[in-house]
């Protein structure tokens, strides 16, 4: 095949694939936009701890940013310890059982975004941490599924990371970039992409902020240590469950 006939194959080929395009913006247009989304109140199985309530969050961006809201979806998963579970299931009552040993998981479906866990602090908690004076110290932890980071604030040890679409997890604009270029810019996606199924570049993230009590400093490695015990388990069910595009 000559240049020139390889040249005209090629802008023939682009031709087609913005032909594809334009038709699928004008007769579809909310083709590749993020499908609504709600959150099961179904959740991962955790080895020692025993799913005591799920809920939805409602819950307003304090600085909103975006060129459309982020945030789709958020709920709080509450887990007891499952040996006082099932001593109190047996004996009482389990509504209050576990007490201050609770193990909260916040779970945030955003998209448009870009896995900045400094700012969604600030942005989305409930908590009071509003300013970039307020929000503490967030030290990078990395593990076979990715990055997390870990922190106190008030009585409580944090451990939050973003699990992404594709690749381990992020917890700042760099990682998230970089597993956007090695996973998104794939031929296969080249169809899905062109009709409308997939995004260019999946930026959807599912924020994960979970909690234990913290007093001391002692109490505090303690409930670090068991936080990025659950972690993997917790990062590998959503994983496996990402909403889907």
């Amino acid at each position: 095949m000559t240049t020139s006939r390889s040249r005209v194959v090629g802008l023939g080929l682009l031709a087609a694939g913005v032909a594809v395009v334009l038709a699928r913006t004008i007769l579809a247009p909310g083709l590749g936009k993020p499908r609504p989304y709600a959150f099961s109140e179904e959740a991962a199985p955790l080895s020692e701890w025993h799913l005591q309530s799920s809920q939805a969050l409602d819950v307003d961006a304090r600085e909103n940013g975006y060129f459309y809201p982020a945030l789709q979806a958020a709920q709080q998963f509450l887990y007891a310890p499952a040996e006082k579970y099932a001593s109190a299931e047996k004996y009482a009552s389990a509504e209050k059982v576990g007490g201050d040993r609770q193990l909260d998981i916040e779970m945030y479906y955003l998209v448009i975004t870009d896995s900045q866990i400094r700012r969604y602090l600030r942005e989305y908690h409930p908590e009071d941490i509003r300013t970039k004076d307020d929000v503490p110290e967030l030290v990078q932890q990395q593990t076979a599924v990715g990055t997390h980071v870990r922190f106190r604030h008030g009585d409580r040890a944090y451990l939050s990371s973003c699990i992404n679409p594709n690749g381990p997890s992020t917890v700042d604009k760099q990682q998230f970039e970089a597993n956007r270029n090695s996973y998104d810019l794939q031929l296969d996606r080249a169809i899905p992409v062109l009709l409308g199924r997939e995004s260019i570049r999946d930026r959807r993230c599912l924020w994960t902020l979970m909690s234990l009590p913290a007093g001391t400093d002692d109490e505090a490695e303690t409930s670090f240590a068991e936080l990025e015990r659950v972690w993997p388990a917790w990062y590998a069910w959503w994983s496996d469950r990402f909403p889907a595009s």
